[in-house]
């Protein structure tokens, strides 16, 4: 009865190693697979949020004209 007990312990400890192995080749490859793309949509990102912030820095010196503009009235 113990030996049967033990031998479905190993046999879950075996299955939860295999699975990890499993996950972990499969990040490995995926990561390696699409690295090419998962950096290029890094960098459309990244001009993207320094285009909005470009666009962000020309509305706010618009709105500092529209204000200094208005308080010489």
């Amino acid at each position: 009865m113990a030996k049967a007990r033990l031998s479905r312990d190993n046999r879950k400890l075996i299955i939860i190693i295999v699975l990890l192995i499993a996950f972990a080749a499969g990040f490995l490859i995926a990561r390696t697979r699409y690295k090419p793309q998962i950096r290029e949509t890094f960098n459309m990102v990244q001009e993207r949020e320094q285009t909005i912030n470009e666009l962000r820095e020309v509305i706010k010196s618009y709105e500092n004209q529209i204000i200094q503009g208005t308080k010489k009235k």
